[in-house]
């Protein structure tokens, strides 16, 4: 089973999607952490109620990105997440994290596709007809 991280921003109506994917068995991973950058997001809601581990932080807290992204990196490689997974995160993923993802795969796959056009990333639609979202993958390090 693949474990991944889901990061969030806002509602988290794409964080229910995948929910339901991994508890119906569509999507066959494990959603280790949910990361979110506004401690008031409703997704945060969804992922306690799903009994999900979190992560959330205020950006403006920290004195710089690199600071609350390796916080973020630290617990990524603790759960042992392999896939990030950006659902409405409205922060630009920076060179600390980006450093753990092969080159090759950043912002995987481009934005935008057509719908299911990489195999391993198509679950991000979840057949709901909405646009797909970037897929990270996979952790490294």
């Amino acid at each position: 089973m693949t474990n991944i991280a889901v990061f969030a921003s806002g509602n988290g109506s794409n964080l229910g999607a995948l929910i339901r994917a991994v508890e119906s068995g569509e999507l066959h991973a494990q959603i280790k952490l949910v990361v979110s950058d506004n401690p008031e997001a409703y997704c945060l809601e969804r992922a306690r109620k799903a009994r999900l581990s979190c992560f959330m932080f205020y950006p403006h807290m920290y004195p710089s990105k690199a600071v609350y992204e390796e916080l973020i990196l630290r617990q990524l490689r603790e759960l042992n997440v392999e896939y990030i997974v950006l659902a409405g995160y409205m922060r630009l993923i920076g060179p600390t994290l980006l450093s753990c993802l092969p080159r090759a795969d950043h912002q995987y796959p481009p934005f935008p596709t057509p719908r299911f056009s990489r195999e391993r990333c198509h679950w991000t639609s979840l057949g709901s007809g909405g646009a797909p979202h970037r897929c990270y993958h996979p952790l490294r390090g």
